[in-house]
């Protein structure tokens, strides 16, 4: 013991202090700055994405019966913008891929869906359907073609969680916590795709959005933003040689965008899906009743020009 004192007194008497406990040095400035999140476009401004969709059906044991994989290349431009601030965009998808295996343990084998090349549509920003409006033109009804629109369903939804709308005030959501819901409903949509999908109908419910943090995303500083759904009503039949497969249920969907802080444009995102639902299928001669439950894992991100 007075070997230790005696220590310390001569460390004291040579200038050295005793160690002390280190403490973490953590930066909170960000915490109380204020960020402009929403971008104002102007005509002409162009972007080009990627987007990947991950699919899994499981049986009522929770067993992956079907997987699924749906990628695409597209781009965005500003055509005009409107006084209320509100923005056109065309959508131009230069490619799109599909694939789907029955089997856990076998990949994914993609096909290139070449009558999707140069496929476009018009957006409105301040659009408040469940789904947009993408209007089918002249591709053939197949279920490849039906995987290609729940992709542009997809890219839609991420960014509409990134846009100021009737009832969605993303420019409130400037500081690290704050949150956001939205208060103006949106309209029920209604897909008619037959013979492959009929009797499509969806309603989306209110999306809420939380400025989480801060991150990079190629080294470009960037805003985390939280979005989750309530319970979104699906009902659809869809149709296959000779089998017609009938469901209704409820949809849940979580995401979070990468929003960069100096173009306040969409750098990164992930959406995660799942609709669990009561199944009926019809075959010749039985019907069969059974519980399904869709997953689906969505990225998306910005990438140079093609």
């Amino acid at each position: 013991m007075m070997r230790l004192v005696g220590l310390v007194i001569l460390m004291v008497c040579m200038g050295i202090n005793p160690p002390k406990r280190i403490r973490a040095q953590i930066d909170t400035t960000y915490l109380a700055e204020s960020y402009r999140l929403v971008r104002s476009p102007a005509p002409g401004e162009v972007a080009h994405f990627q987007i990947i969709r991950l699919g899994e059906t499981l049986d009522g044991q929770g067993h992956i019966t079907i997987r699924t994989r749906s990628a695409g290349s597209f781009s965005t431009e500003v055509l005009y913008v409107n006084e209320d601030g509100s923005w056109m965009d065309r959508y131009t998808w230069s490619s799109f891929f599909s694939g789907r295996s029955t089997s856990v343990s076998d990949s994914i084998v993609q096909v290139e869906i070449t009558a999707v090349r140069d496929f476009t549509y018009d957006l409105l920003s301040s659009d408040r359907f469940s789904l947009p409006p993408v209007p089918i033109g002249g591709l053939a009804k197949t279920p490849d073609t039906y995987a290609f629109f729940v992709l542009t369903w997809d890219a839609a939804a991420f960014m509409q969680a990134a846009t100021p709308q009737p009832g969605y005030p993303i420019r409130n959501l400037s500081k690290v916590g704050d949150r956001i819901s939205e208060t103006t409903p949106r309209k029920p949509a209604q897909f008619n795709f037959t013979p492959t999908v009929s009797k499509f109908v969806y309603k989306r419910g209110p999306f809420s959005t939380t400025f989480t943090g801060m991150t990079r995303v190629s080294d470009i500083p960037c805003a985390l933003l939280h979005f989750e759904s309530g319970a979104n009503a699906l009902s659809l039949r869809f149709s296959s040689d000779r089998m017609q497969t009938g469901l209704s249920g409820s949809e849940w969907i979580q995401g979070t965008l990468s929003i960069g802080l100096e173009t306040r444009r969409i750098m990164a995102g992930t959406m995660r899906n799942m609709l669990v639902a009561p199944q009926t299928t019809t075959l010749p001669g039985k019907t069969i009743q059974s519980p399904i439950v869709f997953r689906q894992n969505i990225t998306i991100e910005q990438v140079p020009k093609e």
